[in-house]
């Protein structure tokens, strides 16, 4: 899937090669594509009904799609093709489309790899997976602007986050995410929180939340067909004056 200012990459492109990184360059105007997204695994502990890789009747991970990491060698060759092709390129993101970037085995060396190769790297992971002690460290370690995780938590307490998060340990991405937040850079530990019909009333104690423990919040309104999807015209308005009210804070 092509964007005008970036491009996301499946995770079969451990099978582009370098000619047709160049081919690509020359049919999409590469030169003013700025940042690049990577899908790095198809692994998942959560089963959120919404995700592509979730069949949402059944509520498991589709049978059509295999279970596999993106190989951090092909990754590392890719990347730095990529970089060849396009001297402009300044962004990676690690997004979460059929997996957690964060069940990666290499997901270390990974960061490593592209912050060392002057790239901003972002991250986008349900929260639950490692542990404190873990992102506490990696705060530590990148503590610029270089790196940017996105936890995407939809509540404020378990049995909310649950009704989506599916199989995530709320009380393990919660923790994690204070704990990045209290090393890492300013502006670049990001509180994701979709809003449904359930979750609401929470919007206040979340933004309560984020301002103590300086997290930036980013609130999202589902727009997806599903039970608790926001259909009534008086509460969409009450989420859009919410919002609208908390960005100007």
């Amino acid at each position: 899937l092509f964007f005008t200012n970036h491009v996301c990459l499946s995770i079969n492109t451990e099978m582009i090669s370098k000619l047709s990184i160049y081919r690509m360059a020359k049919t999409l105007n590469w030169d003013k594509i700025r940042k690049t997204e990577i899908s790095l695994t198809t692994h998942c502990q959560a089963l959120c009904p919404l995700c592509g890789r979730t069949d949402p009747i059944t509520l498991k991970k589709f049978d059509w799609l295999p279970l596999k990491h993106f190989p951090f060698e092909k990754l590392k060759k890719t990347v730095l093709d990529m970089k060849i092709a396009n001297s402009k390129l300044q962004i990676i993101n690690l997004c979460g489309d059929y997996g957690d970037p964060m069940m990666h085995p290499d997901i270390e060396n990974i960061i490593e790899f592209l912050i060392t190769n002057k790239f901003f790297v972002e991250i986008s992971t349900n929260g639950g997976l490692r542990d404190s002690s873990w992102y506490r460290k990696l705060g530590e370690k990148y503590h610029s602007n270089k790196l940017t995780i996105t936890f995407s938590i939809d509540g404020i307490d378990a049995e909310t986050n649950s009704k989506y998060r599916i199989g995530v340990d709320f009380k393990k991405a919660w923790n994690n995410m204070i704990a990045f937040s209290e090393t890492c850079f300013k502006n670049s530990c990001i509180w994701d929180f979709i809003a449904f019909t359930y979750n609401l009333d929470q919007l206040e104690a979340a933004a309560e939340l984020a301002n103590k423990y300086n997290i930036m919040l980013k609130f999202k309104l589902n727009d997806r067909d599903w039970e608790y999807q926001i259909t009534d015209s008086k509460r969409i308005k009450r989420y859009n004056k919410f919002v609208e009210n908390y960005e100007k804070r």
